[in-house]
């Protein structure tokens, strides 16, 4: 998708006069994105001081792109986050991806979407963000729930801790669940 978003900027809006402000710091934006995935793969010491000097380079150029497209007032934290990625180069050699934990957040926040008493909320999203991970483990997808979950019908690999223990705890945390799920509003 982001090479064909790019290649879309360049060619439709890259001549475009009144729009070329924001497409000068979209491009910059697409230039530390390149360097940013470079830094993922990056193993080594040497390279990973020559890709954060570039990434420092690159940062900064977009920022100020950024700010004379957008103005100051829209900057936000994020922003500021990205200088810190080069030295985070430098000192680690490697720039570690945050997808996973994006991830993870959209999950974290569908699971206490339906609280309003923060007790019921610190009591129920646990259990759920429990049930979405085991499911996807175990089906791969997201799609089924804890309610179309027959425990019967699961085949779990074997684990470390065993299969048993591992049934016993996920029958204890969908008994937990399934009060929570039945107090949910009908109409949100």
């Amino acid at each position: 998708m982001y090479p064909a978003l790019r290649r879309f900027v360049e060619d439709a809006l890259g001549a475009a006069p009144l729009v070329a402000k924001e497409v000068d710091s979209f491009l910059k934006l697409c230039k530390v994105c390149d360097l940013i995935r470079l830094g993922t793969r990056c193993r080594s010491a040497r390279p990973a001081q020559l890709l954060a000097d570039r990434l420092e380079q690159a940062s900064v150029e977009y920022l100020e792109a950024f700010k004379l497209a957008h103005g100051v007032e829209i900057l936000r934290f994020k922003h500021h986050q990205l200088l810190h990625l080069p030295g985070q180069l430098r000192r680690d050699g490697f720039l570690l991806t945050c997808w996973a934990l994006e991830r993870k957040h959209i999950g974290a926040k569908a699971a206490c979407n339906h609280f309003k008493q923060a007790d019921a909320m610190t009591a129920g999203m646990l259990p759920r963000m429990l049930n979405e991970q085991v499911c996807f483990y175990i089906y791969g997808s997201l799609i089924k729930r804890a309610s179309s979950v027959s425990l019967a019908s699961i085949s779990v690999p074997s684990f470390p801790v065993g299969r048993t223990l591992f049934m016993k705890k996920y029958r204890s945390l969908m008994q937990r669940c399934r009060p929570l799920q039945r107090r949910r509003p009908l109409h949100p």
